[in-house]
């Protein structure tokens, strides 16, 4: 998954809970553009929905296994295959 970087700063203050039109005030966006971005990451995470929890906790999972986003297209699997090889 390569994520852009203002896809990460979105997913970030996502994970803050913050809603849109928070996030687009913060970032001095549009609460629509800072939805247009959002649907964006739900498909890169391979998330078939808007599910705002799901891309928290996969984004929180990502930086606590120490993978990267938005460097490769492997960056969220490669750190998912490191969190199921750590558990068992």
């Amino acid at each position: 998954m390569q994520l852009t970087k203002r896809e990460i700063e979105i997913l970030e203050l996502l994970s803050k809970d913050l809603t849109s039109k928070q996030i687009g005030e913060k970032l001095g966006i549009s609460k629509r553009t800072c939805e247009t971005h959002l649907q964006s990451i739900y498909k890169k995470m391979d998330l078939r929905m808007s599910n705002r929890d799901r891309a928290v906790i996969r984004y929180r999972t990502i930086k606590k296994i120490g993978g990267e986003i938005g460097k490769d297209n492997q960056g969220y699997r490669s750190a998912a295959n490191k969190g199921r090889q750590e558990r068992q």
